[in-house]
């Protein structure tokens, strides 16, 4: 006996075709728009460091922070860049707990040039702040006014464990080493 299939009549196969065809494009609207609701994580600015940038009219600061376990002394890390014509003078100054700048830093950056202030030993004093908290710090330039800046305040472990006596020693401060592979 030959079984018949039954096909469905030519008027139901062209309403499903034609649902499909015009469901497609609904889909891919849809999917498209997720990225409404979640941007493109890469099309936010960022910087891309353990401290903040700041510019003080022709002077920029990158990756500004203190390195400090709360005792009193804070050594500060970061960039300066002089992009002017003539030599800029910076103070760097923590504020104190009651909002008072505290004891200010002093260094000159020459013009064009860029210093690394954890290379010259740059230090607060009085700032008692625990590592993992933001500190409002007072950047002013002789080249371009002044600006407030909150920093955050590391531990000295690690990159960092130099920067400060009593840190880590250097043996603490390397990261760990990749495990040993397994050998069969």
């Amino acid at each position: 006996m030959k079984r018949r299939i039954l096909a469905l009549p030519r008027s139901r196969r062209s309403v499903r075709t034609t649902a499909a065809v015009a469901a497609v494009p609904a889909v891919v609207a849809l999917t498209s728009a997720c990225q409404v609701f979640s941007p493109v994580q890469t099309n936010v600015p960022y910087a891309p460091a353990d401290g903040v940038p700041a510019t003080v009219g022709l002077l920029q600061v990158s990756n500004l922070l203190l390195v400090s376990n709360g005792t009193g002394e804070a050594a500060v890390s970061g960039a300066l860049y002089n992009s002017g014509n003539e030599p800029a003078v910076v103070q760097l100054a923590a504020q104190q707990q009651g909002g008072t700048p505290g004891p200010a830093a002093q260094v000159e950056v020459g013009p064009g040039q860029q210093l690394i202030l954890s290379d010259k030993g740059v230090r607060l004093t009085g700032v008692t702040a625990k590592p993992g908290t933001m500190v409002p710090m007072t950047v002013q330039s002789s080249v371009g006014g002044a600006t407030v800046v909150n920093v955050p305040v590391l531990p000295p472990e690690r990159y960092y464990a130099t920067l400060l006596p009593g840190g880590a020693t250097p043996a603490e401060a390397t990261l760990p080493s990749a495990p040993p592979s397994p050998t069969s």
